[in-house]
């Protein structure tokens, strides 16, 4: 099993891109003024007839195309030559990539590396390093380690920028939080500065997390700084701040935004009179432009900003390699525009590239005509009648933070279909006729919701939780909302992830090694919130890492099942805890119902040797059997199957069926019945990338559960 980055850890992958001083020093001047009356009037900006991707350009063939490089067929022939790469793949792997021009012509680039022995999840334990090159283009030779001497070398998700006092800085996160070292040379030494901190200024602090940060210095001399939420935050007071968040995050009110699902990677930066980001969805492997007048307000989408299976990465003799994925996009810029965007690719899925095999990842440095792009969209703005400015021409960098309400996404109907969401439930509420979809993104919770499972309005998000929820312990990420009505209320059963270190750590299988993870239980009087934690830790004892918590009634008595995971017993099981009435603590201690490999089905994995164990979910057959839909991996990848108790009772014993419900790399299902009295179960489907809710109409014989025909939402 891929440890639970398949699941949107939200810091699984980091992206932190800044301006170099030319872009500043210009900006500064001329386009200053520019950038003044747009704030002012914070303006939309008209899409342009092309889109980002069509300004991308052919790469030089700095040496020659190589057939017999390593990676994937797909990324054969290609120059290693271009960018920072290990043409051995004998001794490292690289990532990130952020370039700045020195006043001798050379380009100095700043990346991180890691044994490629270790395969792709090598990156936990990766270092920043300086490489320096000839040519923008490359190659580019590695001049070892950045910090050597500061804590290893260790630096994940490393940028660069210079300065307006001419220093230059590097920036470091993802495995640090937010570290930022300095250096009146681009050869070092290198000082550690400090930390960046943020103030969330009324908002929500999550929104503060160090995940996937990129910074730039704005014409008027501000830092500004996009996280992975999608928020901005700006600084008056210097690199390390603190900065202050401007708002809720800008892409769920982005009209036409292709997909809310997975974005991170956002870089930022300033040419043209418009602020620009691109971020990339790593689940459906595209990326999206878009731009703003102020850098604050009125983003618009701009189109797409490149797809890996598009031929837009190609030489100058027609040649074109299509990598995997195409990750950690940065920019060069040069006079005032893009000149190239570097990349970070791999040549096939992340959890393919196990180590000392011919897959890896490299730095690439694309050629961009960011000049004609500037122009492009400059025309675009000319054509737009431009509306009288309001009577107040404050600055909205300077205006106060309003107090944060409860984050609404813009609601849209859509199909079935067009929803992407993982580890789906589906609610049911009779009161009001209303189905209620459920799943985590952006840290929080979203609903959508239908009267007739066809078509759906939302997202909305009905909770966001706190950094503080669980006391001194800071949650990172949340997994697998389950929601449920129970004597009268709603109850939220819920995953929380940490980075806290547990006492035993005798495989670091995880980048933070074992760590606190745990199921929780909230509360509410309505299904939309808002909702309140009981407790400040998870039901079940905290020293086990558990998670998919579901509510299960036994003769009166209320149970949270829950999966104790592969990451801390290796073969994982499912397990009951008894709960108070109210659910709000458990009553007793947990009892195992089975172990993942007593499933036919369930795979152990070759290099782990563990059996995985998640999302469990129980429904009483009309025989009185006890059935258990629940996941695991299977010959096909990510897989459903059935667990049968034929007492009826959460005791068992628990027998397997041989052949799995679902078998074509999807899972964590759970089962409802429609308004109309008809069984449904719910999964998502494909595991790894662009994955959706899937409804199957479903057969309970009184034996088992049959699967009787999908619901596509088109009927």
């Amino acid at each position: 099993m891929l440890p639970r980055d398949a699941r949107c850890l939200p810091a699984c992958r980091l992206s932190i891109v800044l301006m170099g001083l030319a872009c500043w020093v210009l900006a500064a001047s001329g386009l200053a003024q520019e950038s003044k009356a747009g704030a002012a009037q914070a303006l939309s900006v008209p899409t342009p007839a092309k889109s980002l991707s069509n300004y991308f350009q052919p790469m030089p063939i700095i040496g020659s195309l190589a057939k017999d490089a390593w990676g994937a067929p797909e990324v054969l022939p290609r120059d290693p030559r271009n960018g920072l790469e290990d043409s051995t793949l004998k001794q490292w792997c690289y990532w990130d990539g952020q370039i700045i021009k020195a006043p001798d012509g050379k380009y100095h680039m700043f990346a991180s590396r890691w044994d490629q022995a270790r395969g792709h999840n090598g990156w936990f334990g990766s270092v920043a390093v300086h490489a320096v090159s000839d040519n923008l283009f490359g190659p580019y030779t590695d001049k070892g380690m950045c910090w050597p001497d500061n804590q290893g070398g260790k630096g994940h998700n490393v940028t660069a920028l210079v300065m307006p006092d001419g220093r230059y800085a590097v920036v470091v996160s993802e495995t640090r939080p937010g570290d930022v070292f300095v250096s009146k040379s681009l050869d070092g030494p290198w000082e550690h500065l400090g930390q960046l901190k943020v103030d969330a200024n009324g908002f929500n602090p999550r929104d503060g997390g160090m995940s996937n940060v990129s910074i730039m210095v704005r014409p008027d001399g501000d830092y500004m700084i996009v996280p992975r939420s999608g928020a901005i935050w700006l600084s008056k007071d210097g690199i390390l701040g603190p900065y202050k968040i401007q708002g809720p995050p800008i892409y769920p009110k982005i009209k036409d935004l292709p997909t809310l699902e997975n974005l991170e990677d956002p870089v930022v930066w300033y040419s043209g009179g418009l602020y620009h980001i691109v971020v990339n969805s790593w689940s459906n492997r595209k990326a999206f432009h878009l731009t703003s007048g102020d850098g604050i307000n009125d983003w618009t989408y701009q189109g797409i900003a490149y797809d890996p299976t598009t031929d837009f990465l190609r030489y100058t003799d027609g040649t074109v390699n299509h990598w995997n994925k195409i990750e950690r996009p940065g920019v060069y810029i040069e006079d005032g525009h893009v000149k190239a965007f570097t990349f970070a690719p791999i040549d096939v899925e992340k959890d393919q590239e196990r180590g000392n095999d011919t897959h890896g990842s490299k730095v690439l440095v694309v050629p961009f005509d960011g000049a004609a792009l500037d122009r492009d969209l400059q025309s675009a703005r000319n054509r737009q009648p431009v509306s009288a400015p309001a009577e107040s021409t404050t600055s909205p960098v300077a205006q106060p933070a309003q107090p944060r309400r409860e984050m609404d996404t813009t609601s849209r109907t859509l199909n079935l279909s067009e929803i992407r969401m993982r580890d789906v439930c589906i609610l049911p509420d009779p009161a009001s006729k209303t189905y209620y979809m459920v799943g985590s993104g952006f840290g929080s919770v979203r609903t959508y919701t239908s009267q007739d499972l066809k078509t759906w309005q939302g997202p909305k998000i009905i909770f966001t939780p706190p950094s503080d929820i669980w006391g001194d312990i800071k949650t990172t990420g949340i997994w697998a909302p389950e929601l449920h009505a129970y004597k009268g209320k709603y109850y939220l059963f819920l995953t929380f992830n940490t980075r806290n270190k547990l006492s035993e750590q005798w495989r670091n299988w995880e980048r933070a090694g074992r760590v606190t993870r745990g199921s929780a239980i909230l509360v509410s009087d309505s299904p939309t919130g808002p909702f309140k934690a009981f407790l400040n830790h998870s039901t079940p004892p905290t020293d086990m890492i558990t998670l998919d918590g579901t509510l299960w009634i036994e003769e009166g008595k209320p149970y949270m099942v829950f999966a104790h995971e592969w990451v801390q017993v290796v073969n994982g099981t499912m397990e009951a805890i008894p709960l108070k009435d109210d659910l709000s603590e458990a009553t007793g201690e947990p009892f195992k119902l089975f172990h993942a490999s007593a499933a036919p089905w369930s795979k152990t994995d070759e290099k782990m040797g563990n059996n995985v164990t998640d999302g469990p979910f129980l429904h009483t057959s009309k025989s009185g059997k006890l059935f258990m839909v629940w996941a695991s991996y299977g010959t096909g990848g990510y897989t459903e199957g059935i667990a049968i108790s034929d007492s009826g009772k959460l005791a068992g014993p628990w027998r397997h069926q041989t052949e799995p419900l679902f078998k074509d790399n999807g899972g964590h299902a759970m089962l409802f019945t429609t308004f109309e009295g008809k069984l449904m179960m719910v999964l998502h489907a494909p595991n790894e990338k662009n994955t959706q809710p899937r409804i199957f109409e479903m057969e309970d014989t009184g034996e088992t559960l049959k699967v009787v025909k999908e619901f596509k939402g088109t009927e």
